[in-house]
């Protein structure tokens, strides 16, 4: 997945907040451990304040580049956004339905384009 030398991006939490960060990595060393049970792969990265430390890359989030990181996280608030949207909407035909009918333009044998006709 990675070279030694090369840099990446990691997500990880940060203490005290809600959200989370994307912080650059370069990696430093990969170890390859190799058992009965099979190799299993990590990384020793470099942080940004100097400190190496070991990561697994099957429980990281661990991205090449920045674009793939921005990909994930907005997906992730546009999901949040929908969430939020449509518990309004929830809302509004629960305790507004018939308000929302009523707002409704009759139906008419015109169609849809009534309400744009021009009168003199």
């Amino acid at each position: 997945m990675f070279e030694v030398g090369d840099i990446a991006y990691i997500r990880i939490s940060v203490r005290g907040e809600s959200q989370r960060a994307v912080v650059p990595i370069k990696v430093t060393e990969r170890v390859i451990r190799e058992s009965l049970e099979g190799k299993i792969v990590s990384y020793v990265v470099r942080g940004p304040t100097g400190e190496d430390y070991e990561i697994d890359p099957e429980e990281e989030e661990l991205y090449i580049r920045l674009n793939d990181a921005k990909a994930v996280i907005v997906d992730e608030a546009m999901a949040g956004v929908d969430k939020i949207i449509n518990k309004a909407k929830m809302f509004e035909q629960r305790y507004f339905a018939k308000d929302i009918i009523a707002m409704q333009p009759a139906q008419s044998g015109l169609g849809k384009d009534v309400e744009n006709i021009i009168t003199p």
